[in-house]
């Protein structure tokens, strides 16, 4: 059905370690998704990283740290996803 006045809110209230395994379970659904839908990785090149964390930074360093620390569990969960050979 479709309903042109909804509206929904999307909230989520996660803890630090909430936050760090949501993005370790973003980066082992990425590994599935790509190695089921044409197996080649494509990354994005490191200085578009190093951008995305520069300008977090400049929001101020909570939400850098927070985003440094988000890509790296993502790294990380697509490396142990890739490491089982899933």
């Amino acid at each position: 059905m479709y309903v042109p006045d909804a509206i929904v809110r999307h909230r989520q209230q996660l803890t630090l370690r909430g936050y760090v395994r949501q993005q370790y379970g973003y980066g082992r659904g990425s590994y599935r998704y790509r190695s089921r839908h044409g197996g080649a990785a494509h990354f994005e090149r490191p200085s578009f990283y190093a951008s995305l964390v520069a300008r977090a930074f400049a929001s101020g360093p909570a939400v850098g740290l927070l985003t440094l620390g988000g890509q790296l569990a993502n790294v990380v969960g697509y490396g142990r996803e890739a490491a089982r050979g899933r």
